[in-house]
């Protein structure tokens, strides 16, 4: 798939809700962490160590047939869209020579090679499913461990650049769509009780309750030492089944108690979605939140489950910047395509 392809509208979307707990868990995802132990960590190797380690990666892993993209041959705008679709770090972007993304499976199968350990292996996949996520990552690791020396401490296990790294390598992450748990001011006691099980659970954008853009949040493992990979999968997986029953318990509530006001907060989304002339980041995905749970629940129809992961991505200002060419009126452009994102299924 070329590059251009994951950058416009045809882009694939952000998160689609198609599996299990969708609508809730939007998606999964496994990050394995990997060092060559001839070479130093990116940060401090040179250009010629990058090279060689980007070569060497490149071969390994030739025959799974991934398009490879270099990163210092991205606009800043094309490498931000990429970073809002998290399938880079923003980290990966500062353009330095043989940093590469090796993707596939519509960017759901990613290894970042020079990133902040010489190799990042990821897989992705809408809703729940930790553990075929994790074989596959599994395997992508034997193939570098049947070629090449990786970096290992008995003691302490796979080495990495970053101490949150060492250990297992692994970090388990899921990305929630919360809005009733929201709306009814529990989050912060989701948050205690993952802190108190070794979990971390925050807001993908900010820790303040004004930064909740979206009622999206992320939960993963805290610690990667002294625990089995399927350990620690298990633990965040369960984990999130949990949240999303009280999520579900949360929506039953409103939809007894305060089943009026939900819907006014649902249809005033609705119209702010489809009558806005201006429109901020906050804004549409908020509203965009609002109406996907309201078609959740029954309040209102049409609204397809990809319709969050559609405004997700559309409303992103790196992708307007693509779009328009410059910065330009970016909440004009966003209202209008929210607009037009709603009337597709409205009409």
């Amino acid at each position: 798939m070329p590059i251009h392809n994951y950058l416009g509208e045809s882009a694939p979307p952000a998160w689609e809700f198609t599996f299990g707990d969708g609508d809730i868990v939007l998606k999964s995802a496994v990050y394995l962490a990997r060092n060559f132990a001839d070479y130093r960590f990116p940060h401090l190797a040179s250009d010629d160590e990058l090279k060689k380690i980007a070569d060497t990666v490149r071969g390994i892993i030739k025959d799974l047939a991934m398009e490879e993209i270099a990163m210092d041959r991205l606009t800043a705008v094309e490498g931000e869209i990429l970073a809002d679709k998290r399938i880079v770090a923003r980290c990966f972007l500062n353009g330095r020579k043989y940093r590469s993304l090796f993707l596939k499976n519509n960017g759901k199968d990613i290894i970042a090679v020079n990133e902040e350990d010489h190799i990042l292996i990821c897989f992705k996949r809408e809703g729940l499913g930790f553990f075929e996520l994790l074989d596959k990552a599994f395997k992508v690791d034997d193939m570098l461990d049947a070629e090449a020396d990786i970096a290992y401490d008995e003691t302490f296990g796979y080495l990495s650049s970053l101490p949150s790294r060492v250990g297992t390598g692994l970090r388990a992450v899921t990305i929630l769509h919360l809005p009733a748990l929201s709306y009814t001011k529990n989050i912060k006691n989701t948050a205690d009780i993952a802190g108190k099980l070794g979990l971390d659970f925050v807001s993908l954008y900010g820790a303040k309750e004004k930064d909740w853009q979206g009622n999206l949040f992320v939960l993963s493992n805290h610690k990667t030492i002294g625990f089995p990979e399927a350990d620690t999968v298990k633990k965040v997986e369960n984990f999130a089944r949990e949240v999303a029953a009280t999520e579900r318990r949360g929506r039953e509530v409103l939809d007894k108690h305060r089943k009026d006001p939900l819907a006014d907060v649902v249809w005033r989304a609705y119209g702010l979605l489809e009558h806005s002339k201006i429109l901020t980041e906050k804004e549409a995905l908020d509203a965009a939140s609002k109406l996907q749970m309201g078609s959740d629940m029954g309040i209102i129809d049409k609204i397809p489950g990809s319709f969050f992961g559609e405004i997700f991505t559309l409303s992103r200002r790196s992708y307007l910047r693509n779009l328009a060419g410059s910065d330009g009126d970016v909440e004009h452009l966003r209202a209008i395509i929210a607009n037009k994102t709603i009337r597709k299924y409205m009409k």
